[in-house]
């Protein structure tokens, strides 16, 4: 019976409720490198100043656009780890 529960019929269980991961391939770059624990897991894979002004030209870009550039050698493997990483975040 609709109201049993406490909660209106218009609010969704807690299981039904879709979490959404702070960081995905969509973030900007910029949201990820004022992240603690995001900016610790990019410098892992990549051992450079994520605050210089080569970085910097691409905080507007989402994370997806920034591995397009071949500058950026990574794998589809590598790129996937990464992403599961960052998702781990919550």
């Amino acid at each position: 019976m609709p109201g049993c529960t406490g909660k209106s019929d218009n609010e969704p269980d807690e299981k039904q409720e879709d979490i959404m991961a702070r960081f995905t391939k969509d973030t900007k770059l910029k949201v990820i490198v004022d992240d603690p624990e995001a900016s610790a897991i990019l410098q892992e894979w990549f051992p450079m100043d994520l605050h210089g002004s080569m970085v910097k030209m691409a905080y507007g870009m989402t994370l997806e656009k920034c591995f397009s550039f071949p500058q950026v050698k990574i794998t589809e493997d590598e790129k996937q780890q990464i992403y599961e990483q960052l998702e781990a975040l919550g």
